[in-house]
């Protein structure tokens, strides 16, 4: 063939063109497409993390921080509060209402029925698929809660996410068989109530470990009693945002005072709490939850309403104080001081991004 003619290509050639140039223009189209749904959603689609996680004791400003940062990121909230999730607790677990609902898209609140056990390994499961079904439609997964051992069992598993303290158990070892096995009971319920109700404090080695847990700042009430001894699951959010909203202890105080004043400024308290003491046994651990426990007093007649607003907010400022001793010894977490709403809100986009 000479140098001057260019070769021809062949039909085969010609036809398996044309077969590929659709298939690929089809590509195109499905790319430009998703870029345009997320756009539009708001959402990080090709930079930025795909979960946040957002927690911090009990009325430091959590709530508010997610919301923000799901609408700057175009997130959606996934809790992480083992009381927010039960359905019927709305009013005491001061969980999400309707104007923040209308806002963005809030996934496990209320969802699990009160006659049923809300594990730990129950809610990583739940959890799991929640940031799926979120991640997978381009959104950010912003996940809010102040329950510990929840967060912590997303990020290492639910085995490593239990604290221990070798020294402190063999001290209760010792406890035990100087004084008994009731003496370790009694000390389980004076730090933790409503521990015992689902415990077997028949079994040394539960109420031992049940103890350590305890004075080591985990949860071990009824929320999260039954999954101590659970097989972990996997770690999900690893590779996640860690956000730790903090305010001074002064500060949280008023918050939490505030908080339990406005709790009991109306009766919707005292009727949730009647309504959820209808459905359950009266050592139901629910039935113990902070503030649900003061509404049933004062609905029998045994506080008035001043005297439930201030042992709600004692109950709550040794709670929080709980959640510091486990929050602080988790090296991931990026402080943000919520003291501060807007600088707090820019601090969080920065890490967040």
């Amino acid at each position: 063939m000479g140098a001057g003619h260019a070769r021809r290509p062949s039909r085969a050639g010609e036809r398996s063109r044309r077969r590929r140039a659709p298939a690929a223009a089809r590509r195109r189209r499905r790319r430009r497409r998703h870029r345009r749904r997320g756009a539009r959603a708001g959402a990080i689609v090709s930079a930025g993390p795909r979960v946040v996680v957002v927690g911090g004791p009990t009325a430091g400003g959590k709530s508010a921080l997610a919301l923000a940062l799901a609408r700057r990121l175009g997130g959606e909230i996934i809790g992480a509060d083992s009381r927010q999730l039960y359905a019927g607790l709305a009013v005491a677990a001061a969980g999400p209402g309707d104007d923040e609902r209308a806002l963005v898209p809030h996934h496990l609140y209320d969802t699990v029925p009160p006659t049923e056990t809300l594990s730990a390994g129950r809610y990583v499961a739940l959890a799991d698929r929640a940031i799926a079904e979120v991640v997978g439609r381009g959104r950010v997964a912003i996940i809010v809660g102040g329950t510990g051992l929840y967060l912590r069992a997303l990020r290492v598993g639910l085995d490593d996410a239990l604290p221990a303290d070798a020294a402190l158990r063999a001290r209760l070892e010792q406890d035990r068989r100087a004084h008994g096995l009731p003496a370790l009971v009694e000390r389980l319920r004076a730090v933790a109530p409503d521990a015992v109700v689902e415990l077997d404090v028949q079994n040394p080695a539960r109420v031992v470990r049940a103890l350590e847990l305890a004075l080591l700042g985990a949860d071990v009430g009824g929320r999260d009693g039954a999954a101590l001894l659970a097989r972990p699951p996997r770690p999900i959010v690893a590779e996640a945002r860690w956000l730790l909203v903090s305010r001074p202890p002064a500060a949280l105080a008023r918050r939490i005072d505030a908080r339990a004043a406005a709790l009991f400024a109306t009766p919707a308290i005292v009727d949730e709490a009647c309504a959820l003491a209808a459905l359950l046994p009266v050592d139901h651990p629910l039935l113990a939850t902070i503030g649900v426990a003061e509404a049933l007093a004062v609905a029998r007649g045994v506080l008035d309403v001043a005297a439930a607003a201030t042992q709600t907010a004692t109950r709550t400022r040794q709670y929080a104080r709980r959640q510091r001793t486990w929050f602080k010894k988790e090296p991931w977490w990026t402080p943000i001081r919520g003291d501060d709403d807007d600088h707090a809100v820019d601090v969080a986009l920065g890490v967040a991004r």
